[in-house]
């Protein structure tokens, strides 16, 4: 009666511990999710800034290349434009490093939940034995 009380209870133990161990990988694959969603939908807003400033600068081109010459109000500073390039580059430089970083943390949480569940199995078998060894 008293192994079977205890098989019981570890059982019980054993199962809720698999539960919050399985909730909590799910939440991180979440938080991952969510924040892979908004990396990419930010690279995806810069993607469109960078095609929208090329296309300016192809209508400033074609409308300036024509007879007359140029307008200098109509044409894009060349320091600046390399200075804005230079400055978004860094930017998804520095976006990258940390979804690297965010992803390099989740790998690290899921090996640390295995690593768990692995120790918990085994102290579960472990406690089996040990009661099926009393009766």
């Amino acid at each position: 009666m008293a192994a079977s009380l205890h098989g019981d209870v570890a059982s019980a133990i054993g199962q809720q511990v698999e539960q919050m161990i399985l909730q909590a990988k799910l939440d991180s694959e979440g938080r991952v999710r969510h924040d892979l969603t908004g990396v990419r939908n930010q690279l995806s807003r810069m993607e469109d800034i960078i095609s929208d400033l090329g296309n300016r600068v192809t209508r400033c081109a074609r409308a300036n290349g024509g007879p007359g010459g140029l307008d200098p109000s109509q044409t894009v500073d060349r320091e600046f434009l390399t200075q804005k390039i230079e400055s978004l580059e860094t930017k998804w430089g520095s976006e990258v490093k940390a979804l690297k970083q965010d992803l390099h943390r989740t790998i690290l949480a899921h090996n640390h939940n295995s690593d768990l569940m692995r120790h918990h199995r085994d102290a579960l078998d472990e406690a089996r034995r040990k009661l099926d060894a009393q009766t």
